[in-house]
């Protein structure tokens, strides 16, 4: 009887505590239900009311917008010219002149057409018997030191000191070139590479009889008033041609800024 009665209480004893925390359960849930809920219901009213602040200043810029675009339909009207009655377009359009920056400018290269007139041939022609035909040996020869000592080979003797490019360079050179070669190097009393090059481009503008002839003509050529003569056409003469040989120049052109300024 005592093993029945211990079973019965502990049996009664479970069923309360089952009881006890089913309904400690059910509490929790309860409440977690109704914090989650009231969460849900405060996050919601945040949310409306960033929603109502957002509207309210959209609504707001709308509004500067359409007064902004007002005062500038009004301020268009007034800056527009009053026209009168339309008028059917004629047949044909007036195209009106230019506005040049200096205002005298047609009379003047009108005047310059006029005025500066002569046979270019001629000039050509006359200027020719005046230089010199007789072709210096030593401009064949520098020519010949330019095209051989390239960029490649000048950089290369860059490198070295003076002393020792004049030693390699007398070493490849003979005849006119060497000659040029020293006659530099007394010159000057040192030696340099780049200098020389220099030297020799001097000499050849200065001494080569060829003739350059710039024309302001396209269509315009000399070459066959000489076989010294090469031809070209320069864009920047206005009228005229100008004429290079021996490092001299003889001009008779206008040139563009001569004229516009």
């Amino acid at each position: 009887m005592d093993t029945i009665g211990i079973f019965i209480a502990v049996v009664v004893i479970l069923l309360v505590m089952d009881g006890f925390f089913f309904l400690a359960f059910r509490g929790i849930v309860a409440t977690v239900g109704r914090f989650a809920q009231n969460n849900v219901l405060r996050q919601a009213g945040i949310l409306d009311e960033l929603i109502y602040k957002k509207e309210e200043t959209l609504l707001n810029l709308q509004h500067e917008l359409d007064e902004r675009q007002a005062r500038v339909d009004e301020f268009d009207e007034l800056a527009a010219p009053t026209q009168g009655p339309r008028t059917a377009a004629p047949d044909y359009q007036t195209v009106s002149q230019g506005t040049y920056k200096d205002a005298d400018f047609v009379r003047e290269y009108r005047e310059i057409r006029s005025n500066f007139v002569f046979d270019s041939g001629q000039v050509a022609r006359e200027t020719l018997e005046r230089l010199p035909t007789e072709r210096d040996p030593r401009v064949a020869a520098a020519r010949r030191i330019l095209d051989e000592v390239d960029l490649e080979v000048t950089y290369g003797l860059m490198t070295l000191s003076g002393e020792e490019q004049q030693t390699l360079l007398a070493e490849l050179f003979e005849g006119e070139q060497r000659a040029l070669l020293d006659e530099y190097a007394e010159r000057s009393g040192y030696f340099e590479i780049y200098d020389f090059l220099g030297w020799l481009k001097q000499y050849v503008f200065a001494n080569d009889v060829e003739v350059s002839i710039r024309t302001s003509r396209p269509g315009e050529n000399f070459d066959s008033l000489d076989e010294r003569v090469q031809t070209s056409y320069d864009d920047t003469l206005c009228e005229g041609i100008s004429i290079v040989s021996a490092g001299k120049l003889y001009d008779f052109s206008i040139r563009n800024r001569e004229i516009i300024g």
